[in-house]
């Protein structure tokens, strides 16, 4: 089995590319050098971390392929050159029947069709005006007044009073 040609022309390029040394100079900006060395070292560690993020997509990429292939019916391409040409190739869809039933359940979770999914309700957290707020706390004070409560104003006092 022999190899692949491989293209060497962009190969020699890159290998020979030398960014220049650059000096930003100027009365307003700080000065800055640019060396070649850091250029081709952090071209070299920007190269190395995009192959290894692509080696790595790339096996979840076959994955989601072979379960695409399996939710569709179909055999992978292997298994498909091993089988003979007169053998059935019906293929048992078994994964489609239990995405769609899980599907439906998450659905009817979510979305109930014989109950309501929504209720009103006071927010925990309620988001009032300055003046509301007042006059929630005002009217809780003359209510413990009047009943003959004295309560300090504290924050769960406040807390209780807005809801």
């Amino acid at each position: 089995m022999t190899e692949p040609a491989k293209d060497t022309s962009t190969a020699v390029i890159w290998q020979d590319l030398d960014p220049p040394t650059q000096k930003i100079e100027g009365d307003d900006a700080p000065v800055k050098v640019i060396k070649t060395e850091q250029l081709k070292a952090l071209g070299q560690n920007l190269t190395h971390l995009f192959s290894q993020y692509r080696s790595d997509r790339r096996i979840a990429e076959l994955k989601w392929l072979r379960n695409q292939r399996q939710y569709l019916g179909l055999y992978d391409p292997e298994i498909e050159k091993v089988m003979s040409p007169n053998r059935s190739k019906a293929y048992p869809r078994i994964t489609r029947i239990k995405c769609i039933s899980v599907l439906a359940r998450i659905m009817n979770l979510m979305f109930p069709g014989n109950e309501r999914n929504w209720e009103i309700k006071a927010s925990p957290s309620p988001d009032m005006d300055v003046k509301d707020i007042m006059a929630a706390i005002q009217t809780a004070q003359k209510a413990d007044q009047d009943a003959g409560v004295q309560v300090e104003l504290t924050d769960d006092y406040i807390a209780s009073a807005v809801q």
